[in-house]
């Protein structure tokens, strides 16, 4: 499969810290489901995706999102 027959998800979350952090995951249409669907806070993502980015703060950096356009064909609000 190629990176089209997949889903790009990014979510923005708090680490056990509190600090402020994000994750883009690349995963299945199925898997997309059961990870919106989840009632209960998901602990082992990479069991449902994979994480191709992450990291701190409440705004995903420059580079990254250029990464992610590149590589992954991923479209960002502006």
């Amino acid at each position: 499969m190629t990176a089209s027959h997949f889903s790009r998800l990014g979510m923005r979350s708090k680490d056990m810290f509190g600090r402020p952090c994000f994750y883009v995951l690349l995963c299945s249409a199925e898997k997309l489901k059961l990870l919106l669907g989840a009632k209960a806070i998901v602990r082992d993502i990479q069991k449902y995706s994979q994480v191709i980015a992450s990291g701190f703060g409440a705004v995903l950096p420059e580079n990254i999102r250029d990464r992610l356009v590149k590589e992954y064909g991923c479209q960002f609000n502006a």
